[in-house]
């Protein structure tokens, strides 16, 4: 079981903050693979972006973030 789904089941009051954080943590690796800072600035974008739509349109915010 992967860890959105149990985070979904054990906790789901916090799976879409998960998932967002997941969503831009996923081009960390990038940073290191292409020695480029634009990565980083993605994934802490993508990051923090998606989890204050979700934070300021509660249950309607899936619809707004680009995941």
């Amino acid at each position: 079981m992967d860890a959105v789904t149990k985070t979904k089941i054990l906790a789901s009051s916090f799976w879409r903050q998960f998932f967002t954080a997941i969503g831009g943590a996923h081009f960390l690796p990038y940073v290191w693979l292409h020695q480029t800072k634009i990565y980083l600035y993605l994934a802490l974008g993508v990051s923090l972006g998606s989890w204050a739509i979700t934070l300021a349109g509660g249950e309607g915010a899936y619809r707004w973030v680009m995941v």
